[in-house]
């Protein structure tokens, strides 16, 4: 019953979640919570459910290897950082991006009313012609 009242703790992709830690935990703290977590859920002492607990076990053993080592912390801390600004940035400008505005911006572009790219467009392409040659007629010319 213990695990199935985790499974919530246990699915969430946060590792500070997993253990029960704020993301200005001490090493020591973490190498704690894993000590308590791993001995609280590990798979012999839930027999019951056997699948839950081995999920619950990895999970927490992948919270622990990513948080006691302090290059993986600090990849994850930056990480967690930036997904969370990226969440905050999608969530405030969700209404100017709608799919009107990109199809708009879209056909603008392909229809030309970019000035620099429908200049571009509007050069003619350049014709290229097959020369044909033999070796002889390449050392006199520079045609070929």
């Amino acid at each position: 019953k213990k695990i199935s009242n985790m499974n919530s703790k246990f699915d969430s992709d946060n590792h500070y979640e997993v253990l029960g830690l704020n993301d200005d935990c001490s090493p020591m703290e973490v190498r704690r919570a894993y000590k308590r977590l791993a001995v609280e859920h590990h798979p012999d002492k839930q027999k019951s459910c056997v699948g839950d607990a081995d999920k619950a076990f990895l999970r927490i053993k992948e919270a622990y290897d990513v948080l006691s080592d302090p290059l993986s912390k600090k990849d994850y801390d930056e990480y967690e950082r930036l997904s969370k600004n990226y969440d905050s940035f999608v969530k405030s400008n969700a209404n100017l991006y709608d799919d009107d505005t990109l199809e708009s911006a879209f056909n603008q572009l392909i229809k030309g009313d970019y000035p620099k790219l429908a200049a571009r467009r509007d050069r003619s392409p350049r014709k290229f012609e097959d020369v044909k040659c033999n070796l002889s007629e390449r050392k006199e010319t520079s045609n070929c």
